[in-house]
């Protein structure tokens, strides 16, 4: 019988490019669409004509057959990595359902198709696009982390397919077909039916994907939908945009000039050969048959494509090679620097984009995100203004202090340490007048586990996850670490959260001691546009609907009802204020109370207005170590550093100074755009050439923005005025902005991996930037540079030699070295050193560049690789080689010298000149780097 799943692709994934059949062909196609090996090839089939052939036909190929053999070495070495990657995946085991032996069987990943039942454990991955069916949950939900999928390490709730026919699954049982839509990439859309005799909806909360991971459910099993390449985590695998360097745009121009030389080089010796054969009218040539006067233009023609052929090096054949496999090395020595390794996390650096890093050794302008980027991103709670009343816990001074004197402050101890019974009492009883605040406070998406004697304590909802039996956590987890500390709080001071289901919410509030059951009508969970959360609940006891809401002062503020005491509401506006210039971050917290039919599914939008103010909150987000030096030191290399935040204004001021990101002795100018209009020229001023100019060392602090803006920002600064960019966030709401910059860096932190995702550069610490930049980008940039300079000089003396005998031979084409020479030069004699002084050459030690942040200038202002370095290295390679053959070529004017020796004489002055003008501009000459010179030589 037919298989009636057989048209669906099976669950095998294959990354590779190539076969064992298929490489050769395939591998050499692919090096055709390269310009420089299409160049080099036309030029290898021009000496394959007989009237124009310079070499023989045996010795031509070599240079171009190395190049492309060692690029296809590279090639398969790579594509050998991902094929044992695809093996280990494509193997893995996991359950599937046997209808012959009816129950469960191991079986590989690659075998499984669509249509067949998969159960699956706690932490273990997901092998393919899966319908959940059945939970051993009793709700029938499940958890996964998607951190390998989009980067968020906040765990999402999945439920069961809800239908009367499917209480009780079985795989033997379920009969029915199932149809869902064509395979697509969206994460975070699904629609699809069960073929059920009433039709059964399923949705993306019935959908577990591909490379998740089971968390916090003992076992779940399902019908895989989607497998291998038609799953949504293989259609998302496109890859990031690529990214081409500075200085590899930079060469491309110069590679264009050497296009134009060998045309120039090219044009004078057919116009020579042109001259001479004119200046013979009545002559024979012998090495020339057949010819005629009438047939100087002929020959000329010719000689125009042996010349061509025969100065062919101008452009360095070897030279995008050389260049890759010099970024690889430096790209290795990037990731196994000891000093960027983070011992407190157990990670190090890791390099996502191998094409770019010279480019670290030439920004210009940074842009870093605050939260997480140069903070620590572990709140905690240190203010709360409830009721005009000032609760505190610095061992410093209160932020009132910002305030008038008469403002009234407590201080309280907030303690980390689990509190003893009598503490809990007190620090209740001190409480139990703002209980109403503390309801705010817990309202946040957040799941607790609180170790201590008296157990834990479990709670979850769609947006919290409840902690199992099977896994272990001890602690609080939410998708904010603003909510962990608010929550920590509420539970510590005797407002505690006990259970949370999906549409309830079970309290332990301070006071009576007591438990309510609230209902939890509607969570309207944060996102960039409301810049708010709010939870609905219906209070038991009066049958109220009470909204909760916290979030940012600019929306709250905006949506209170009248004050009834304009006393009370300037004063808690003023703690709001007080705690931002001490650098807190601050939310304000707002309630509405309604009556019990007021709220029917939100179909009213004034529900959500007219709220009061029960108080404010300040939560402090430390700095990072090493953060206030390494942007001092960024500033002093040159770099100007724009922070972009979405923070109060004084919040912002307060957090640039503590990073030294701005100083006392600077003028600090403020500008506030409140429409379009008024920003209009502010962006001018913001980008324009002059002001750039004017004010040329200046760091910003952008705030109140979003992560379209950001990115925004970063895309204006880079087309309006032309410099490198670098962006660096840990977050969600960076990864535009990290895309659209020149380099983006992700930092690893609390707000999951999808910044490093997208990144090029993965960092643990904003501290490690500074290395990162000073040192690698120096490094990295100086070797590159100077590596390709050098094979522009060294292929310009051997051709010029060339081009100064053509003089001496009535400009035949013909050469004064022999063919296996000049092969010899180009592949072996010259081909190494490059490699050395662009892998282990260091132009400074890194002490030294630590130490003195100000020579990372000579890389952001490209002075090692001008324009003008190019022509200097030409014009070098012009008067060298005018030494090169004419003091042989006159030693040995009268005597019985042969061409060929005169040509080994000149090789051998060739050999000995760009060997040692290599070893003076190596910075480093240890016996690893002299060792391949010296061979060279001899």
């Amino acid at each position: 019988m037919e298989d009636p799943n057989g048209s669906f692709a099976d669950n095998h994934v294959k990354t590779t490019k190539y076969t064992v059949l298929t490489f050769i062909p395939l591998n050499l196609w692919l090096q055709l669409h390269r310009f420089a090996n299409i160049y080099f090839i036309f030029i290898l089939a021009l000496n394959f004509m007989p009237k124009i052939e310079a070499f023989a036909k045996e010795v031509a190929p070599l240079p171009l057959l190395s190049v492309l053999a060692l690029t296809a070495i590279k090639d398969a070495y790579e594509d050998l990595r991902r094929y044992r990657a695809d093996q280990k995946v494509n193997n893995t085991l996991t359950e599937v359902f046997n209808l012959e032996k009816r129950r469960y069987v191991k079986l590989r990943w690659a075998s499984i198709r669509p249509g067949d039942f998969v159960r699956l454990e706690t932490n273990e991955i997901i092998p393919a696009d899966i319908l959940l069916l059945k939970s051993s949950d009793i709700s029938g939900f499940c958890h996964i982390e998607t951190a390998n999928l989009d980067g968020e390490n906040n765990l999402k709730q999945r439920e069961i397919v809800r239908a009367d026919c499917l209480q009780v699954f079985t795989p033997e049982e379920f009969g029915w077909a199932v149809e869902v839509e064509a395979p697509n990439p969206e994460l975070y859309h699904f629609s699809g039916q069960i073929l059920a005799p009433k039709p059964i909806i399923v949705r993306k909360e019935n959908l577990l994907l591909r490379g998740c991971i089971l968390r916090n459910t003992d076992a779940v099993e399902g019908m895989v939908v989607y497998a291998g390449r038609e799953t949504k985590a293989v259609l998302n695998n496109s890859g990031r945009k690529f990214k081409r360097s500075k200085l590899e745009r930079r060469i491309n121009k110069d590679v264009i000039w050497c296009v134009l030389i060998l045309v120039i080089v090219c044009i004078t010796g057919a116009l020579g050969c042109y001259i001479w054969l004119q200046s013979f009218p009545s002559y024979e040539i012998p090495f020339l048959a057949g010819h005629n006067s009438e047939g100087a233009s002929l020959e000329a023609f010719i000689n125009f494509w042996t010349c061509v052929i025969i100065f062919q090096n101008i452009i360095p054949l070897p030279l995008y090679v050389t260049i890759e496999f010099v970024k690889l090395s430096q790209v290795w020595f990037i990731s196994n620097d000891i000093e960027l390794y983070d011992e407190e996390k157990n990670k190090r650096i890791e390099v996502r984009a191998f094409n770019i890093p010279e480019d670290l050794g030439q920004i210009e302008y940074v842009f870093c995100d605050k939260t997480g980027t140069l903070t620590e991103n572990k709140m905690e709670f240190k203010r709360a203004a409830i009721n005009g009343v000032d609760y505190w816990a610095d061992e410093g001074k209160s932020p009132c202090c910002f305030l008038s004197p008469a403002s009234s402050s407590h201080r309280f101890e907030h303690k980390t340490s689990p509190l003893s019974s009598e503490e809990v009492r007190t620090a209740a009883y001190d409480a139990s007048r703002s209980v109403d605040s503390l309801d705010a406070l817990k309202s946040a998406r957040t799941d607790i586990s609180l170790a201590g004697s008296n157990g834990s304590l479990n709670a979850g909802a769609k947006s919290v996850c409840p902690i199992s039996e099977a896994t272990l956590l001890n602690g609080y987890e939410s998708e904010s670490p603003d909510e962990i500390a608010l929550t920590r709080t509420a539970c510590i001071y005797g407002c505690k959260l006990l259970q949370r289901g999906l549409d309830f919410v079970v309290l332990w509030l301070p006071g009576n001691w007591s438990c309510f059951l609230n209902s939890v009508l509607h969570v309207l969970p944060f996102d960039s546009t409301r810049k708010c959360m709010s939870i609905i609940v219906r209070h038991p006891a009066t049958n109220e609907v009470v909204l909760f809401t916290k979030g940012a002062d600019s929306v709250i503020l905006a949506k209170l009802a009248p004050a009834k005491d304009n006393a009370l509401y300037e004063k808690t506006k003023n703690y709001l204020t007080a705690y931002s210039h001490a650098g807190l971050r601050t939310l304000v917290l707002a309630k509405r109370v309604s009556a019990p039919n007021y709220f029917k599914k939100l179909e009213s939008t004034a529900f959500l207005y007219s709220f009061s103010l029960p108080g404010v909150t300040g939560i402090e987000d430390r700095l990072q170590e090493g953060v206030p030096e390494t942007l001092s030191d960024l500033r002093r290399a040159g770099m100007k550093v724009w922070v972009l935040t979405g923070d109060k204004p004084e919040t912002a001021t307060s957090i640039a100074y503590a990073a030294k990101l701005f100083t006392e002795e600077q003028r600090l100018l403020s500008i506030t755009a409140t429409n379009a209009v008024s920003y209009a020229p502010m962006r001018w001023c913001a980008f324009s050439k002059d002001w750039a100019c004017r004010f040329h060392y200046i760091n910003l602090y952008i705030r109140r923005l979003c992560r379209l803006t950001r990115a925004c920002v970063v895309s204006a600064v880079k087309s309006e005025l032309g410099v490198q960019t670098l962006a660096i966030g840990d977050g969600a709401n960076d990864v535009n902005m990290i895309q659209c910059a020149d380099v983006g860096i992700g930092i690893s932190g609390q707000e999951g991996m999808q910044a490093v995702m997208a990144s090029d550069f993965a960092i643990s610490r904003f501290r490690f930037l500074k290395r990162l930049l000073l040192v690698h980008g120096h490094w990295c940039y100086e070797k590159l540079a100077r590596m390709t300079l050098y094979m522009f000089y060294k292929d310009a003396l051997y051709i010029l030699s060339l081009f100064w005998y053509q003089f001496f031979n009535g400009f035949s084409g013909s050469a004064h070295i022999d063919q296996l020479s000049q092969v010899l030069f180009m592949v072996a004699m010259t081909s190494i050193p490059p490699f050395i002084l662009g892998i282990f050459d260091k132009p400074l030690d890194e002490s030294t560049l630590m130490a003195n942040p100000e020579l990372y200038r000579n890389g952001r202002d490209s002075m090692t690789y001008k324009h003008w370095h190019f022509w200097m290295n030409t014009a070098d390679a012009i008067w060298q080689s005018l030494f090169i053959f004419f003091i042989p070529a006159a030693v040995y004017a009268n005597s019985n010298v042969s061409i060929w020796q005169l040509g080994m004489v000149c090789m051998n002055c060739m050999v000995f000149i760009s060997i040692l003008h290599i070893g003076i501009e190596s910075k480093c000459l240890v016996c690893l780097n002299s060792l391949p010179y010296l061979t060279a030589l001899f």
